[in-house]
């Protein structure tokens, strides 16, 4: 009971926190247009306007949830979207939260199913992370983090969709653990690609560290978004922009200013995953080696990137959570490929979950 207790704590304190900084950043009078950040000069601005009244408008281009409102809004019609958000191409490769979405009427009903979605979403991944802590001996409060870390924040906030690509990835490493949910766990994998494809460093991990004769199923993670890019490509035309955002390494920092804040905190992150992954090395090395790819990829990214401290927290959404864990698991080496020196009582709620989910029950 006391693990079931301590994962609930771990989503409530998570949504708490969420809903705090949501307070703060709409007002007193909550006004949820802003959080699809519509730019004053956006294409999105008519669409948007044209389903709801006195949308809350933000200098310039905005940022991407109009888009996630755009792509909602027309799915499955996704050609509909051309000429209204500045690459269809590129934003329909994260298709799985707008299509989600999609089920709620146009308008604010739209706006509030969005971020109801990725506020369900931080109490999932907060529940997720507190089961790997519970496998640690590590504290819930690592779940909780997950409500104050900038990349879920991000999310109930900016409409940016970090959060759900990341409950489903957090979900699919617990139930890859049990060796009976294996397609389950692919599932949440290839799910997660399709919301955020930088979350395919965590099946990148496993497939490195777990796979022990099961990573042909994995690879099915990384191809069904490949396939739904050309898809894309074939159907829309339109030019994607994801090459723009990397450099070979540290030519971004380079161009932003060694000086600069930006590459200061962008270092502030690559030190701080780089000490977690080492205190994690002996304990759960497949989430270190998702810390070290996350670093990895941060040297990689381009001054476009870099200006924004909110983009580089969402490269190294695990730090915070991990840290955590890091520093209050017991000493001692365990080897993270077996299963039975990793079992513990929070992945038995959740295994518990999965098989009444799975028969029907739940």
């Amino acid at each position: 009971m006391s693990s079931s207790r301590d994962l609930v704590k771990a989503a409530v304190v998570a949504v708490g926190l969420a809903l705090v900084v949501t307070f703060i950043d709409l007002g007193p009078t909550f006004d949820l247009t802003r959080f699809l950040r519509v730019g004053e000069v956006a294409s999105a601005r008519g669409f948007v306007e044209a389903d709801i009244t006195d949308v809350d408008l933000v200098p310039g281009w905005g940022h991407d949830g109009q888009a996630n409102y755009v792509l909602a809004r027309v799915f499955p019609d996704l050609g509909a979207a051309e000429g209204i958000v500045d690459s269809v191409t590129y934003r329909a490769r994260r298709i799985v939260y707008p299509a989600v979405a999609s089920l709620a009427p146009p308008g604010m009903p739209l706006v509030v199913t969005l971020w109801i979605i990725n506020l369900a979403a931080v109490a999932g991944a907060a529940t997720a992370v507190a089961a790997t802590a519970r496998r640690h001996g590590a504290t819930w409060l690592a779940g909780a983090a997950v409500g104050f870390t900038p990349a879920f924040i991000g999310s109930v906030v900016v409409d940016l969709g970090d959060a759900l690509a990341l409950a489903l990835v957090a979900a699919g490493v617990v139930v890859w653990r049990r060796d009976r949910r294996c397609a389950l766990a692919v599932t949440l994998f290839t799910l997660a690609a399709l919301t955020r494809e930088t979350t395919l460093v965590v099946p990148a991990a496993v497939f490195l560290v777990e796979g022990r004769g099961r990573r042909p199923p994995l690879l099915v993670a990384p191809l069904v978004p490949a396939a739904w890019m050309g898809i894309l490509e074939v159907w829309i035309g339109d030019p994607g922009k994801s090459a723009a955002q990397f450099r070979p390494p540290f030519l971004g920092w380079v161009d932003q200013g060694l000086a600069s804040g930006e590459v200061a905190v962008a270092f502030t992150f690559l030190v701080g995953s780089v000490w977690v992954a080492w205190k994690l090395w002996d304990h759960d090395r497949t989430w270190a080696v998702v810390l070290l790819l996350d670093a990895a990829v941060l040297v990689l990214l381009d001054r476009g990137v870099l200006f924004d401290p909110l983009n580089l927290s969402r490269v190294v959404p695990w730090m915070v959570p991990f840290a955590i864990i890091a520093v209050t698991m017991p000493n001692g080496e365990r080897d993270s490929a077996d299963e039975k020196a990793l079992g513990g009582e929070g992945d038995a709620v959740i295994e518990g979950l999965v098989d009444r989910a799975t028969s029907g029950n739940l």
